[in-house]
């Protein structure tokens, strides 16, 4: 429980600094069942510069008022520093909600309470040059979305090339990595 309301406070310190970030133009024909989303702080992609970007087909759990979790879908170009995210077409968006939003998709994504729960995975297969799925959240303003990181990143070099695996484990038994949150 104690750990829940830790990612919760993340989520919500994650949100309000998304609010903080330069304005992003937003194109002025947005359809009614679709954000401008942010460049990410959130993402799998990455350029050699470490900057990070949208790709082509990149999913998001959007949370109506009702609770309903939404997949909406991005139309960037692979390296978008941000994206027009595509809703479903019974999807309108009322200007007078908020609308909570994660990174990335999954159908178990849920909200309850303003508690977002979703699950992050216990292996993640690293790729060089790039890295696994890092969570973000975002609140809405309008139809401007922010996605802000919850969940940490490090980054390590091997140096030997007899290293086949790295296994990263919690201090305590109480200091979860993955799993539900």
């Amino acid at each position: 429980m104690k750990t829940n309301r830790i990612i919760t406070m993340l989520a919500v310190a994650a949100a309000a600094m998304a609010c903080n970030q330069a304005e992003i133009e937003s194109p002025s024909a947005l359809k009614a069942n679709q954000f401008m989303a942010s460049a990410p702080s959130t993402k799998v992609s990455m350029n050699a510069d470490y900057s990070l970007y949208w790709e082509a087909g990149d999913q998001v759990s959007v949370f109506a008022p009702d609770g309903s979790n939404n997949l909406f879908t991005s139309e960037a170009e692979t390296g978008a520093k941000s994206t027009v995210l595509n809703g479903p077409d019974a999807f309108v968006i009322d200007f007078s909600k908020t609308y909570y939003a994660i990174y990335p998709y999954s159908a178990e994504n849920s909200i309850e309470n303003g508690v977002i729960t979703t699950t992050i995975p216990t292996v993640q297969t690293p790729v060089k040059g790039a890295f696994p799925v890092n969570f973000g959240v975002a609140v809405s303003e309008g139809q401007k979305i922010n996605f802000s990181n919850v969940c940490g990143l490090f980054g390590f070099e091997i140096t030997q090339e007899d290293i086949v695996s790295v296994t990263i484990k919690s201090k305590g038994a109480q200091e979860y990595l993955t799993g539900k949150v």
